[in-house]
């Protein structure tokens, strides 16, 4: 077919003045063609919304993506670290607690040592003035009670003797005349007149030459070393050795003992000695008491029993 034939048939018919019902046909499959385009470009559209709904539920089912993965690793460090933070705290508190109860238990021992020592010490003391009571002094006075009392029955023969000693201090002197007597005189109506003179400031002529008083001290709240204080007085007055009172003293007497001062004395305690042992049953041991810095008048022996 030449070219001026294709030319023609490009031409369309509405133009060239054709047939009317071939226009009419043409006319029809134009439109046709137009609504196939249109349902083409309609399904087209569609195809591809679904697609992309597609893609974005595949997307959301799916697991999480690298880097939502690698951010999640990014969290660990910090939980971690408060993890660690709480352990370190924990550690903390737990040492606290363990060093409170140690102080606790340190300070419980030391209060027990120190009541122990407390104790240790009350102990020693005691025995100090159990050992010490023998070498005491001899006009050590008993103790006086706060208030007034009556003498019991037990205490009836014991007194507080009188100062006796030659090179006894005035202070010494004005304290124990302030205290007054604590329980009633034992000895009889003889020896009254050398009680007396025991108050003389010059004991050295009071007494004639030769002659010998005896003191016996006992504990003063102590029933039964008064009542053997007692029996040896009774025994002392029989064998012809003057008892010159029963001395109460605050403390305990460990062991019997016969003190004397001076060398003159010492042949009297053979005396004494019998006239205990007839009493009590155990004669007393001799302590030279020759060095005593104040020492009583000659011719004074002291009895201490326990």
């Amino acid at each position: 077919m030449s070219d001026s034939m294709k030319g023609k048939s490009r031409v369309p018919a509405t133009t060239t003045g054709g047939d009317p019902l071939r226009r009419r046909s043409a006319t029809t499959s134009g439109r046709r063609l137009r609504r196939f385009g249109l349902v083409l470009g309609i399904v087209g559209v569609t195809s591809l919304a679904a697609a992309y709904a597609g893609s974005s539920l595949i997307d959301r089912d799916a697991p999480a993506t690298p880097e939502k993965s690698a951010a999640a690793p990014a969290t660990d460090p910090k939980l971690a670290a408060l993890e660690a933070e709480r352990e370190r705290a924990a550690d903390a508190a737990a040492r606290r607690e363990a060093k409170r109860l140690d102080d606790d238990a340190r300070k419980a021992v030391v209060e027990r040592e120190l009541a122990e020592l407390e104790r240790q010490r009350d102990a020693l003391k005691r025995e100090v003035a159990e050992l010490a009571a023998p070498l005491s002094s001899p006009e050590q006075p008993a103790a006086r009670p706060e208030g007034p009392t009556q003498p019991d029955e037990a205490q009836a023969d014991v007194a507080e003797a009188p100062a006796d000693e030659a090179g006894e201090a005035p202070a010494a002197r004005a304290a124990r005349t302030d205290q007054g007597p604590i329980v009633a005189r034992a000895s009889t109506e003889r020896d009254q007149p050398e009680r007396s003179a025991a108050t003389v400031d010059d004991p050295l002529t009071a007494e004639p030459e030769g002659s010998v008083r005896v003191f016996i001290h006992v504990r003063a709240s102590d029933a039964r070393a008064i009542a053997r204080a007692r029996a040896v007085a009774a025994e002392l007055e029989r064998e012809g050795v003057a008892v010159a009172g029963i001395r109460g003293v605050p403390f305990p007497v460990r062991q019997d003992a016969m003190r004397y001062f001076y060398d003159a004395d010492r042949g009297s305690l053979d005396a004494l000695s019998r006239a205990v042992e007839g009493a009590v049953g155990v004669a007393p041991r001799a302590q030279d008491f020759r060095r005593y810095g104040a020492p009583p008048r000659r011719g004074t022996l002291e009895l201490w029993l326990s």
